[in-house]
């Protein structure tokens, strides 16, 4: 469940700046700062989920891709299930890339999520996979500022006041700042989370500039023991 911005910072390149607020139980294993990962010879940057192992967001030079909890619409828990959504995001590196994954992947079993691939290795391209549980729906995207959020926890009204919060704030706003947005809680509709149950436990934030990717890992649980 969680909160995702991503924001083109070029008209000439591939560069682009990407934050993910995780929204969480704040009782979840805590997750591991960004580590590389090898997986079938391929390496990634990523943050390692401390419950099940697995990740929500990744990058490396040729993509960046990331995850959030539920499909179009809020659906009905219904455990269990055959494995987890994070782990999800570690399978599309066994295959020889996510064209592959997204026409071959088996997802019987698996909880309903969306998925970004973010294609920059001299390109622009987005895809969308949106698994609902039943079938996929994939779709391309327009290299263009947008902000989404888990259907899981968050309403069509609610996604829809954020989407215009958000525009509202990148008029007035340089890309660089989106931590500021994404750390914001004076909005009408907060986009940081705290709540007893579920909270936004971390952000983090891909920056690629002039072909170079770079991963920042805010933990506020840390911050919060300090």
């Amino acid at each position: 469940m969680c909160t995702i911005v991503f924001i083109p910072t070029s008209n000439h390149s591939d560069d682009f700046v990407l934050a993910h607020n995780r929204d969480e139980s704040p009782k979840r294993a805590r997750a591991l700062p960004p580590e590389t990962t090898k997986r079938n010879k391929r390496s990634v940057v990523m943050p390692v989920d401390g419950s099940k192992r697995g990740t929500w967001v990744y990058t490396n030079d040729e993509e960046t891709v990331f995850l959030f909890n539920g499909g179009f619409e809020k659906h009905k828990h219904q455990p269990p299930y055959d494995r987890s959504r994070g782990k999800i995001m570690l399978e599309v590196l066994d295959f020889s890339g996510h064209d592959e994954f997204l026409e071959q992947v088996h997802l019987d079993g698996v909880e309903p999520f969306t998925q970004l691939f973010i294609q920059h290795n001299g390109t622009q391209r987005i895809l969308e996979l949106v698994w609902d549980g039943t079938r996929k729906y994939i779709r391309s995207l327009e290299w263009k500022p947008f902000i989404r959020s888990s259907s899981t926890l968050y309403n069509a009204d609610i996604r829809w006041q954020k989407q215009v919060q958000f525009e509202e704030w990148l008029s007035k706003h340089q890309p660089n700042k989106v931590l500021d947005f994404m750390q914001n809680t004076s909005f009408e509709v907060p986009i940081v989370l705290d709540h007893p149950l579920v909270q936004t436990i971390s952000t983090t934030l891909v920056v690629r500039e002039g072909g170079k990717n770079q991963m920042t890992y805010s933990d506020y649980l840390v911050a919060q023991a300090d």
